[in-house]
């Protein structure tokens, strides 16, 4: 699943609000919602900014809600190409931080 939907689940859950409520204060019809967010359905960016628009959160702070089962799953989600990049920025990170 989108690391977008894992967290727009994640503060759906936190907030109490319903793919109902949602849909209200979003204007997204609930059956999209409910396909996008269950995975059936790609989600565009356009509606992706108005839920985060009602949920009032930016997606930039998407990893600070994210558990270590999270992270996880998406690890093994991603392309091995994809790791090898991230392992190797994380190494040039620890490495200039230990230069510092």
């Amino acid at each position: 699943m989108h690391p977008t939907v894992i967290f727009i689940r994640k503060i759906l859950k936190n907030k109490g609000l319903s793919y109902a409520q949602l849909a209200t204060l979003s204007g997204i019809d609930e059956s999209k919602i409910k396909r996008v967010l269950s995975g059936r359905q790609s989600m565009t960016l356009e509606m992706r900014d108005q839920i985060m628009v009602v949920l009032g959160v930016a997606e930039m702070t998407q990893a600070d809600h994210l558990n270590n089962a999270e992270y996880l799953t998406l690890w093994h989600q991603m392309p091995p190409n994809l790791k090898q990049v991230v392992l190797s920025l994380m190494t040039t990170i620890k490495f200039e931080t230990q230069r510092s």
